[in-house]
């Protein structure tokens, strides 16, 4: 069992962040550089809006900022973030994104499946949840473009990274020090989009 408020989570208090998660992307982003000032970023899942704070900063005023989720969010302030509720997988979702962002640099995704409590099944939701997250990033990124994207870690995992190795130029896991120690997630990092 973890312990909901541990230092991270505290520390997102105290910082005004909606949720610990904000320090795995600042982490990430720092290691691999996946956001740069003025990208058009889409966060798949996107609520309680953790990431999409950390993205209005990477991407400045010159950026975008989309978040997508089938729940409401708090809205933010600024002119050049926005909020789509929906499913991926629709095509009226998919048009709403790209009507706002065009072509993406960046799709980041911290997803997670509801938890049933049955390990195996667990997995193969997060699985199936970051799939659908993958093949919505080949439709919308530039050529070149970024990826990232929160997997239980599984034998269904290192299949998910085969599959992104297919489309994209640069593949890694990797496991931010903000993950909590008893979770099994795991970040897929994708760079250089081949836009086949």
């Amino acid at each position: 069992m973890y312990k909901r408020h541990d230092a991270f989570w505290r520390k997102a208090k105290r910082e005004g962040y909606r949720s610990r998660a904000s320090f795995k992307l600042m982490e990430l982003n720092k290691k691999y550089r996946l956001v740069r000032r003025g990208n058009r970023v889409v966060d798949v899942g996107c609520a309680p809006g953790g990431w999409m704070q950390v993205l209005c900063d990477l991407v400045g005023n010159e950026g975008t900022v989309v978040g997508v989720d089938l729940q409401d969010i708090s809205p933010f302030s600024k002119d050049n973030v926005f909020f789509v509720r929906g499913d991926i997988r629709d095509e009226e979702t998919q048009r709403m994104v790209t009507d706002i962002t065009g072509k993406a640099h960046a799709v980041v995704a911290d997803i997670s499946p509801r938890i049933t409590g049955a390990w195996s099944t667990d997995q193969y939701n997060s699985y199936l949840l970051s799939r659908e997250a993958l093949l919505f990033s080949e439709k919308i990124l530039v050529e070149g473009g970024t990826f990232l994207v929160k997997i239980f870690d599984s034998p269904e995992a290192r299949e998910l990274e085969r599959e992104a190795r297919s489309v994209f130029e640069h593949v890694k896991v990797s496991r931010p020090t903000a993950s909590r120690k008893s979770s099994a997630e795991i970040y897929i990092v994708c760079k250089g989009f081949k836009n086949l």
